[in-house]
């Protein structure tokens, strides 16, 4: 039912997992920019549903991009994971695809292309919410504003200082437990601990008042 084609790529085609529920595999996933999605021709597709596009990237979790439809059967999504897009790297993809032997296949480097097909209103909520935590993350006066205004503020120094104590405990306390052997901590759990204290906050805003 669905496709897939990156440049200088042949069409992959989803496999389906579930019911609902479809994945393509790309190798080599960290020399990707763009993929294209697209509904595959002739596919029957309920027109009160959509195709919701999550995107795993080469040690990320699953992240929602977007969607195709009956009324959008395809689109091209735009990946930021880290690859190298100078004119090097497009040299070197073109000796690869031109050399006899494959290029050597690293699975901790492919992307997996998630595809969900969900009710046009659910499909819709998710959409709405990933725009909005995009629109946060990219604006730090909405991530203020996002802060329910009966939020008390310290303006003593004193304050503040105690303030930022308990939200530094508060992530520091959350993190130790997904600390690596070399003593460190991936950047994706820093990410799930800040959404889930700004999610807190805005349902209790005075919650940090009683950590200790």
């Amino acid at each position: 039912m669905f496709g897939s084609v990156c440049s200088g790529r042949p069409v992959q085609l989803a496999e389906q997992v579930q019911n609902n529920k479809f994945t393509i595999n790309i190798e080599n996933g960290s020399k990707i920019s763009h993929v294209a999605l697209f509904l595959l021709p002739n596919a029957e597709f309920d027109q009160s549903f959509q195709a919701l596009i999550y995107f795993q990237l080469p040690n990320q979790d699953f992240k929602l991009f977007g969607s195709i439809s009956s009324m959008k059967p395809s689109a091209i999504f735009k990946l930021n994971n880290g690859g190298n897009n100078n004119k090097t790297s497009q040299i070197l993809d073109d000796i690869e695809m031109d050399s006899e032997d494959p290029p050597i296949v690293n699975p901790q480097d492919n992307i997996v292309v998630g595809i969900s097909i969900e009710p046009t209103d659910e499909a819709e909520r998710q959409l709405q919410a990933m725009k909005e935590q995009a629109s946060v993350l990219r604006s730090p006066q909405k991530q203020l504003a996002s802060v329910p205004f009966n939020s008390s503020v310290p303006t003593n120094p004193n304050d503040t200082a105690i303030l930022a104590s308990k939200i530094v405990k508060h992530a520091y306390n959350y993190l130790t437990g997904f600390i690596d052997s070399q003593g460190k901590v991936s950047i994706k759990y820093f990410d799930t601990w800040w959404d889930k204290f700004r999610t807190r906050l805005q349902n209790d805003p005075k919650f940090l008042e009683s950590q200790d």
